[in-house]
């Protein structure tokens, strides 16, 4: 069958070009599947016909009862239906009806399989596969166990993560290419750091195509093309275009060993910004590690809080106001209320907080005498600190300290380190959306921010920059504290031992 195709294929002339096409016909037509004994569907067979031949030739010493000869009927009856319905299944795989919609990839591609049949892999494996479907809890189980051998696990568990590991590890072939469009996502999520270590690792990577505009209209993330060679190279050279649509306004070149000492992969970076953060990282804690990051409440939602809330409350919003309608009403602040080191909260904002809202979250969240909060939706860093008093709504995210572990470390020094500069640049590596209207701030992202571990007594001159700052603001919202803040930023500087050209990798 082999040779017919390859003979179709590379036909002299039409005459056996039109023999070949019959006896790869013929060939496909007396094709059958034949199921051994030791099939599973045939080995149940045998035991279902063995129950009810058991059943039906029971000899009885006593008569059994009509209830007994009734249930003895009824089990008959349901193993004789259990057994119909195996056998049309069994006939229909054996005359390969369950087949006949489906692509038959070793009739269409018998090259992918070597002269014992054993299959060999295709050489060029393309397409843009699908993305956003996640199995149920149930699924998911099966889905782990089948496919665990691929590097798959609870985390990986969008779609398109199995269809790359599948693309490259099972169908390419030895050397093959695998060329996909996938969602950028799999770049900058904290989850699959593994996926690209392994992507960089045991392929070798030639190319990725990074798309600044959407080039499918109705797709809800941007994307990217990836080139991956089925091979194992010890250190190579990956060449990346950043592409606006068809127009390519910069290309990056950056080598596999560089890439893998990267947590995230932003393709924008050159190599002395890469070389910085991996210096920055190098002598830093991560925020996650030391403290707490909260959200807020979130406020309405139908079927949500108790009692459950309706259309009516959705529409209506009776637990938020701008004046304080009673005394159960208290302060609250949104993503607005407030700006770098300054609460811009004006007795203008109102929540009756209770278990009557959609998520009201713990309650000791905002008693908490001291904590700093973050605005969600941004494109940089913009934190303060707020005192207790305050409830806090879901688009703000909170900082609080953990243990003993973050006592050590004072929430203003936290605040000018994560305010500066410094961390300013590093944010914009993990999170590359500056200049985007609908950009976030995630709580992964502040999780993942560096802070300098210093002593008690080092930290005071932080802490006294950042008093004067408060001071300032909490005179006059509007007061200018650039200086004081440039101060914080040159500080910061000084602890990570950067360079003139380093600082200027940063500010310029």
């Amino acid at each position: 069958y082999r040779n017919a195709v390859k003979t179709y294929r590379n036909a002299e002339n039409k005459e056996q070009k039109r023999e070949m096409k019959k006896l790869i016909a013929d060939i496909k037509g007396n094709f059958k599947i034949t199921l051994q004994g030791s099939d599973p569907n045939k080995t149940k067979l045998r035991r279902l016909e063995g129950e009810v031949e058991n059943l039906e030739g029971q000899i009885f010493l006593i008569p059994e009862t009509k209830a007994e000869r009734k249930k003895r009927e009824q089990k008959i009856a349901k193993l004789n239906n259990e057994i119909d319905k195996l056998k049309v299944e069994i006939e229909d795989i054996e005359n390969g009806r369950m087949y006949e919609n489906a692509l038959e990839w070793r009739f269409e591609f018998p090259e992918v399989l070597n002269n014992d049949g054993v299959f060999i892999g295709f050489n060029v494996v393309m397409g843009n596969p699908p993305y956003g479907l996640f199995p149920s809890k149930s699924e998911l189980v099966l889905f782990i166990n089948k496919y665990n051998y691929l590097g798959i696990n609870n985390s990986l568990k969008d779609s398109y993560f199995t269809f790359c590991l599948l693309g490259l590890k099972e169908i390419l072939k030895t050397h093959g290419y695998l060329c996909y469009i996938i969602p950028n996502t799999w770049k900058l999520i904290d989850i699959a750091q593994q996926f690209r270590q392994t992507l960089m690792s045991e392929f070798y990577f030639l190319s990725i195509d990074e798309f600044k505009t959407k080039i499918f209209d109705d797709a809800t993330v941007d994307c990217d093309i990836i080139l991956i060679q089925k091979n194992k190279l010890a250190e190579y050279n990956v060449n990346i275009k950043l592409r606006n649509r068809n127009i390519i306004e910069r290309v990056n070149i950056l080598s596999k060993n560089t890439l893998l000492e990267q947590r995230f992969f932003n393709f924008s970076l050159h190599k002395q910004q890469i070389l910085l953060l991996n210096k920055i990282q190098s002598c830093s804690f991560l925020v996650k590690d030391y403290f707490q990051i909260k959200n807020g409440v979130k406020l309405y939602e139908v079927g949500k809080g108790y009692p459950p809330q309706t259309k009516k409350i959705l529409d209506e919003k009776p637990y938020t106001a701008e004046t304080k309608l009673n005394d159960n009403f208290q302060p609250l602040i949104g993503g607005r209320y407030f700006h770098k080191y300054v609460i811009l909260w004006n007795e203008n904002f109102w929540i009756s907080y209770g278990q009557w809202l959609a998520a009201p979250r713990e309650e000791s969240i905002f008693q908490a005498q001291e904590k700093l909060i973050f605005r969600q939706t941004s494109d940089q860093i913009i934190g303060t600190l707020i005192s207790s008093g305050f409830i806090i709504r879901n688009n703000v995210h909170i900082i609080l300290k953990k243990d003993e572990k973050s006592d050590i470390f004072d929430l203003k020094y936290l605040l000018s380190i994560l305010n500066s500069k410094l961390v300013d640049f590093v944010y914009t590596s993990i999170n590359p959306e500056r200049g985007e209207a609908l950009a976030e701030v995630k709580a992964f992202h502040l999780g993942i921010l560096p802070f300098y571990p210093l002593s008690r007594k080092d930290q005071v001159p932080f802490i006294k920059k950042v008093d004067q700052i408060i001071t300032a603001k909490r005179s006059d919202p509007k007061a200018d504290t650039t200086a004081l803040e440039t101060e914080i930023d040159q500080l910061v500087y000084q602890l990570y031992e950067l360079t003139p050209e380093e600082i200027q990798i940063i500010e310029g």
